[in-house]
């Protein structure tokens, strides 16, 4: 396969449903990865690894203060706006196996499905290195 590729539906309200509508738009290979690399994070055990004692999620005003963002909209692709690096990227060391990934464009409406590669020369772009956890016990 080539480049990027880009799917449109309606918002997802959650990581799951976002993920069961695009697996359905995508091809047999696809949906074996999907099943293969859909998993919840425990945001406890993610704490504990990087030091932080409790985890919660950005208000609608840092988020656009900081990535230029609203809630459902959340990308690591938002990371080209925070200029600062007041953000840190965490992933799961689980996706460095992964030959395509796929994230929201800052817009819950779409999926863009790239390379591994790509995505990581895209934060090399940003100046952003990514901290790789395990986000579930």
């Amino acid at each position: 396969m080539g480049g990027p590729r880009r799917h449109h539906g309606k918002p997802g309200s959650t990581d799951v449903e976002t993920a069961e509508q695009e697996n359905a738009k995508g091809t047999a290979k696809d949906k074996e990865n999907e099943k293969k690399h859909t998993k919840r994070a425990d945001l406890r055990h993610v704490a504990n690894q990087i030091g932080d004692g409790k985890l919660s999620f950005a208000s609608p005003e840092r988020l656009m203060k900081y990535l230029a963002v609203t809630p459902g909209s959340v990308s690591p692709y938002a990371l080209i706006h925070d200029r600062e690096r007041h953000v840190r990227l965490f992933i799961d060391r689980d996706l460095k196996t992964a030959e395509r990934i796929s994230f929201h464009p800052n817009i819950n409406t779409a999926t863009i499905v790239t390379r591994l590669s790509d995505f990581v020369r895209f934060l090399e772009s940003c100046g952003v290195t990514p901290t790789y956890i395990s986000s579930s016990l």
